[in-house]
């Protein structure tokens, strides 16, 4: 009897957990599936054992709720006690299309398996279409074995028909298929170049943000900012990834809008993204939150020096402006965890060649030497390099700060940190890395 009673709480509690993971929202706005990999639930299974959502076609909502796993893992990697739990807190968001599959298969999946060691919580938002969903199911059964979410268009009037649109608008709808507290978008040409050490992510419950002011590249963009906020564009934030927004702030940013223009959100987006290079959403969040929410973000301000940037034009504000709010503490240098790959290439993934990607072997061996590969990798890794700068480290695309002298300073805080704190966690990495870079094939 008494085991019988004790098989009947582990069922319950089986089912709770099955309930607590699967309360359907109504989900107001796009059609949003969710891939499961690991359960199904009622009619709404085929017969791969997918999971997927329904909802009406209406505005998008500003929450809604997408686990979907029944696994519950522990914490792994937790701050202090007045930081932030990676693993309950963070994820990873990508917004892209089959077209993109290239791009996410080849540059970001191969280097995250080598630099992303912490807890991997990846969202991928997809189109609602069946090549689309094509790609779901052949993205969701690979590593990093991420969230798929297939959203389906809202009214093409909003976005102008273009695709691009659609996608930047659908990131200022982030919530609708992701509910942690920390969202960090990445594009799917992202490439990591160094260890992700919790470090480079948050300072305590403070994201990093880099951000870049001076000479500017994609001048028109700050037009975008200033017609969505009626505010001057400050800072350029698509200059790294993760770029890293508290998901409160993006239904804020939304609701402030909506408001500062007296009309839906969506009718604010569709007169700012008439031509697709008058703005950025990264550039849009990144200053809402400068401008009110600044004390809860740790922000880096790169100075684009002359000569350092394509196409340079008029700074984006007063330099009075930034001698009074940007204190020499933002302006200190601070590693990137990776670049942008086609326009650090200044072409797109598609003209790119067999022999361009096998440059990739050489674009992990600087971050893999010097996280220890030094010392594991004798016939990979060059000692005379040591003390030689990770370029990389302080360059996204078209935009370096290797003109600062202190790069070398916190390349190598960096570095120690990641040897003295996480080489335990990330040697078996650093050993296959190793392997690869031996074999100089291009990834797959």
């Amino acid at each position: 009897m008494e085991t019988t009673h004790r098989t009947c709480f582990v069922l319950a509690s089986s089912v709770l957990v099955v309930f607590c993971f699967c309360v359907l929202y109504n989900l107001n706005g796009a059609t949003y599936n969710l891939i499961g990999n690991t359960f199904c639930f009622s009619h709404n299974c085929n017969t791969s054992g997918n999971f997927r959502l329904f909802s009406s076609e209406s505005v998008p909502s500003s929450s809604v709720a997408v686990s979907t796993s029944l696994k519950v893992k522990e914490p792994i990697i937790q701050f202090d006690k007045d930081g932030i739990n990676i693993s309950r807190d963070f994820g990873l968001y990508v917004r892209m299309t089959a077209k993109k599959g290239k791009e996410y298969f080849n540059m970001l999946v191969p280097s995250m398996k080598y630099f992303w060691f912490l807890p991997v919580d990846l969202t991928v938002v997809l189109d609602d279409t069946p090549q689309d969903k094509k790609f779901g199911a052949e993205v969701a059964a690979k590593y990093p074995y991420p969230k798929i979410c297939f959203e389906k268009k809202f009214n093409p009037k909003y976005y102008h028909s273009k695709g691009h649109s659609f996608t930047q608008l659908s990131n200022f709808y982030a919530d609708n298929c992701f509910n942690k507290t920390y969202v960090g978008f990445i594009d799917s040409d992202t490439f990591f170049v160094t260890p992700v050490v919790p470090e480079l992510l948050f300072n305590g419950k403070k994201p990093h943000m880099n951000c870049v002011y001076g000479l500017s590249y994609m001048p028109n963009w700050k037009k975008g900012t200033k017609k969505a906020l009626k505010k001057k564009e400050v800072f350029k934030f698509m200059s790294y990834f993760p770029v890293i927004i508290k998901m409160k702030h993006i239904i804020e940013m939304r609701q402030y809008m909506a408001k500062l223009h007296k009309k839906p959100f969506l009718d604010v987006f569709q007169d700012f993204s008439q031509k697709i290079n008058d703005y950025s959403q990264f550039n849009i969040m990144g200053n809402y939150v400068w401008y009110f929410h600044r004390e809860e973000y740790e922000f880096h301000a790169q100075y684009n020096k002359p000569g350092f940037v394509w196409n340079e034009t008029q700074f984006r504000h007063s330099m009075e402006y930034y001698d009074v709010n940007v204190t020499d503490e933002i302006k200190k240098p601070f590693p990137a965890t990776s670049m942008h790959f086609k326009y650090q290439f200044k072409q797109n993934m598609s003209q790119l060649k067999a022999k361009e990607w096998k440059t990739a072997p050489q674009l992990i061996k600087p971050g893999i030497c010097k996280s220890g590969g030094f010392k594991l990798c004798h016939n990979v890794c060059d000692p005379t390099r040591k003390t030689v700068l990770h370029t990389d480290l302080f360059k996204f695309g078209e935009m370096e700060w290797t003109w600062d002298t202190r790069c070398l300073e916190v390349q190598e805080e960096h570095y120690r940190n990641v040897i003295m704190n996480y080489s335990d966690m990330i040697r078996p990495q650093l050993l296959e890395a190793c392997h690869y870079i031996r074999k100089q094939r291009p990834m797959k």
